[in-house]
């Protein structure tokens, strides 16, 4: 059977990018749920801290279940987004207001019926077992993103928590999970630790082809050095592939059969491209379930692509739901931005030698970062400084202007640039 890439890096580290348009990709909402659909708001929640910490701290005052279960008591709870926090456990409320969001089938029941959804935990392995998706741990079901993972703490038999899955490989799985120490938070598990019950896949999810990520800045890399633009990507089972240019001009193309370059991706979660260590060559960034971030230095050569060469370039980035690069302080190194749960928006300045990548200069660049969805880079005014693009909420479209200085980022002047982009659930760039 032919497997098919699960992430395609078609990216560019060009620091301006000329004559920028921002493209709409898939701007026809689906018809149903996808998985991807799932992770998107399970990811949004995470990063919105109106709702994802509790009101006071530690009283399960909380958002969700203000949503579900109004006769839930409130006194002295907090609010937010015109919702009354209510007070109870919360785990199963955020995986159902996660699964409704994004239009699984049956999660929007109102409780009672067998196999719907309710705030016991307990409930999301009834849907399964109704809905005949329930899969046991010790059945060696590989879960996928979106599956909700049930858990019992002391394995007496009684579920006693829920969260999302958002990725899975072999060994481990990653999620997001409600009422995780009082807030949301994202987590990562051994896929042998007893404490997991089992999955519930949700129901009539919509197939998906997987697409690029939207780390990923916009062009085609060069890996090789042969002037030909090049594709990488992983396969199903975490195997690293390469896909060599072989395009003239009027004739696109790429090596029909490709050369595997590596192992062990699927533990990856986030890929981006940039020459971190500023060599002229461009790299390989992926940032492990475990919020491991690694440079994979280029020493290719032409014919032949080899980024092997794995150098930890930073830790805690499971905590920053989202991953651009662009030279924000305009002194000719690709920097990398990191988009934190909290809404704070840092730029990690590039201070990286051949063969020594360095980001460990860290400079808060905007705040409130937690209410926009989207985020790309172009250079939108054509001043020959990459700025970067952010779609709001509430679909609206803006650009951050650059006027960094050399050590010092500065994206501070806002400029709307669009509307109604609620209804385009991808952004890309080309020249």
């Amino acid at each position: 059977m032919r497997r098919s890439l699960v992430r395609l890096i078609a990216s560019s580290v060009t620091l301006a990018v000329p004559a920028a348009a921002v493209v709409a990709m898939t701007a026809t909402p689906a018809v149903a749920a996808t998985r991807s659909d799932i992770v998107a708001v399970a990811e949004r929640e995470l990063a919105d801290g109106q709702r994802n910490v509790e009101r006071p701290a530690g009283s399960n005052c909380n958002y969700y279940t203000g949503v579900f279960r109004t006769w839930k008591p409130s006194s002295g709870c907090g609010s937010a987004d015109g919702v009354q926090f209510r007070d109870s456990e919360w785990c199963a409320d955020f995986s159902k207001y996660v699964w409704r969001a994004a239009g699984v089938t049956y999660a929007d029941i109102p409780e009672g019926p067998p196999g719907s959804l309710s705030g016991w935990a307990s409930s999301f392995k009834d849907y399964g077992t109704t809905h005949g998706t329930w899969h046991t741990r010790a059945s060696g079901y590989t879960p996928l993103p979106g599956d909700a993972v049930v858990f019992d703490w002391d394995q007496s038999g009684d579920i006693d928590h829920v969260g999302i899955v958002t990725s899975a490989n072999s060994s481990t799985i990653t999620t997001i999970e409600g009422n995780s120490s009082d807030q949301t938070r994202a987590k990562s598990y051994s896929r042998g630790d007893v404490d997991i019950v089992g999955y519930s896949a949700p129901v009539g999810i919509t197939p998906e082809v997987p697409v690029e990520p939207e780390d990923a800045t916009g062009e085609a890399v060069d890996f090789d050095g042969d002037g030909r633009p090049d594709l990488v990507g992983t396969l199903a089972d975490g195997t690293l592939r390469a896909y060599l240019g072989t395009g003239s001009p009027g004739v696109p193309g790429v090596t029909a059969r490709g050369a595997d370059i590596g192992s062990g991706w699927t533990g990856i979660t986030r890929i981006t491209v940039a020459d971190i260590d500023n060599d002229g060559r461009t790299d390989l960034i992926g940032r492990r379930s475990d919020g491991e971030l690694y440079a994979y230095l280029n020493a290719s050569s032409v014919g032949a692509v080899n980024v092997n060469n794995k150098v930890l370039i930073g830790t805690g980035w499971n905590a920053i739901s989202r991953v651009n690069v662009a030279d924000v302080d305009n002194d000719g190194k690709t920097d990398v931005i990191g988009r934190h749960s909290d809404g704070s928006l840092y730029a990690y300045l590039n201070k990286g030698n051949a063969g020594a990548p360095n980001i460990a200069t860290k400079v808060l660049i905007g705040t409130g970062w937690n209410a926009i969805t989207h985020v790309t880079v172009a250079d939108l005014d054509n001043d020959g400084k990459t700025d970067v693009i952010g779609r709001h909420s509430d679909g609206t479209l803006y650009a951050y202007l650059n006027t960094g200085t050399p050590g010092a980022p500065n994206i501070n002047t806002k400029v709307q640039i669009g509307t109604g982009w609620d209804a385009i659930t991808r952004l890309a760039v080309i020249n």
